[in-house]
């Protein structure tokens, strides 16, 4: 569009007025428009996806006992590369080194979490954008949220 723009501006005694360039900014737009459909259906051709997530995005009423985050994904992903995003008191605790299985098509991070709580983190964001797939197309950013339900009653406290 710059080096169209500067054709504008060189080729004054051409076009005098900005009206009498405006089509060939329309042509240039509808060519970028067709190319950028292509090129962004091949894209989601290649973007990985996700195939499930436990727990579940959504899910209420988790065990607050559960242990890890497995994230599994449709297609083998960059080896030691995630974007696990999120902070603050509605973050999981992470106690463990996340890491993919041998195929990298399965992600886990082990986790402690609270009873009764609201857990929020994302896979990816517009910033941070590590989880890839092999050939290094990023996830789309997915929100996932979840709340844990009471702790279990204790068993000694069930027999009272």
């Amino acid at each position: 569009l710059s080096d169209l723009l500067g054709e504008y501006e060189t080729q004054r005694d051409r076009y005098p007025t900005l009206d009498a360039f405006a089509p060939r900014i329309v042509a240039f737009f509808n060519r970028y428009a067709d190319k950028f459909a292509t090129e962004q259906e091949a894209l989601a051709k290649r973007q990985p996806k996700l195939v499930s997530i436990n727990p579940a995005n959504g899910a209420r009423d988790v065990d607050p006992n559960l242990k890890e985050i497995r994230v599994v994904f449709d297609r083998p992903m960059r080896d030691r590369a995630w974007s696990l995003v999120g902070g603050g008191p509605n973050f999981p605790e992470i106690v463990g080194k996340p890491s993919y299985d041998a195929k990298r098509t399965t992600w886990t991070v082990s986790i402690k979490l609270k009873p009764n709580w609201d857990y929020r983190f994302m896979l990816n964001s517009l910033q941070f954008q590590s989880f890839q797939s092999e050939d290094g197309v990023a996830l789309e950013p997915v929100a996932v949220e979840f709340k844990t339900g009471n702790q279990p009653a204790d068993k000694s406290e069930a027999k009272k």
